[in-house]
């Protein structure tokens, strides 16, 4: 525990941490005449771990320290369709931050996420750079006893910041790039300082990942009212699901609560959801 306190404690007094102090909003408007000594209060809650929600100055800290992909929170809502793009730093392809992310949904919320083709955006050597696609499929499985089966399921469609060999021969400006630059597309948040080729080849390519995948989820919008066509979306969950392993299946019976309420409390390029009714 102590390990794990100290760094934050070190952050703190060089307030290098990525958060904002924001003030309730009871208190926003009344004056203060002793703001100056009370503003050190919060900073000193925050080093002995005696901050709370309830408190005058609350910290506002970036959601990164907890669930990088932002999927957390979307979940919790009961979304129905959840697309999100990692862009973190993973050269290898461990999906970290996704598995992360997974376990905290099954441990806190009772929710099971499901990718059956994974393996296609995972690389088969670490030697190799090149996935053969930048995207899967997964279906999000709800402990609702409310609902009926097919409306327990959800869609989450997951794209990885990545590279394949399809880029490399089609657009000479990505592949000059990854040339030189053996690191890209996975350089990590210390570099803040992009220069415009590097600005433009990232642009480029998460350009290039999400028009490959919007002939996909265009389908399961409805033409006339632009929304979300959840008889679509149950259909196409329910195939994945049924290629789940037998025994990989979620259990209705770990619940978070009474009567399938869910609990608890939560950055990608790009985030968008559809809840449900």
């Amino acid at each position: 525990m102590l390990l794990v306190w100290a760094p934050k404690r070190a952050l703190s007094h060089i307030t290098i941490r990525q958060r904002l102090w924001a003030v309730e909003e009871n208190l926003r408007n009344r004056f203060d005449p002793f703001f100056f000594f009370n503003s050190a209060q919060p900073i000193f809650s925050e080093l002995t771990g005696s901050a709370t929600a309830e408190s005058a100055w609350i910290n506002l800290s970036d959601g990164g320290h907890f669930d990088n992909l932002g999927i957390y929170e979307l979940v919790r809502r009961h979304c129905r369709l959840i697309i999100v793009t990692d862009a973190g730093c993973d050269p290898k392809h461990q999906f970290q931050d996704l598995a992360n992310t997974i376990r905290k949904c099954w441990t806190d919320l009772g929710v099971h996420i499901f990718f059956p083709d994974l393996d296609r955006v995972a690389l088969k050597k670490e030697t190799k750079r090149y996935c053969k696609a930048h995207g899967s499929w997964g279906v999000i499985e709800y402990p609702d006893r409310k609902r009926g089966k097919r409306e327990r399921f959800g869609l989450i469609l997951y794209l990885k910041c990545s590279l394949s060999k399809e880029e490399m021969s089609n657009y000479v400006d990505l592949r000059q790039y990854a040339s030189v630059n053996k690191r890209f597309p996975h350089r990590t948040t210390a570099d803040q300082f992009f220069d415009e080729n590097q600005f433009e080849a990232y642009r480029h390519l998460g350009y290039c990942i999400a028009e490959r995948y919007l002939h996909e989820i265009e389908p399961l919008f409805d033409e006339q009212t632009c929304r979300l066509d959840k008889r679509l979306v149950y259909d196409k969950a329910e195939k994945i699901a049924a290629r789940q392993p037998p025994g990989d299946k979620a259990d209705a019976s770990h619940d978070t609560g009474d009567s399938g309420a869910l609990r608890v409390e939560t950055t990608s390029i790009m985030v968008l959801s559809e809840t449900s009714d």
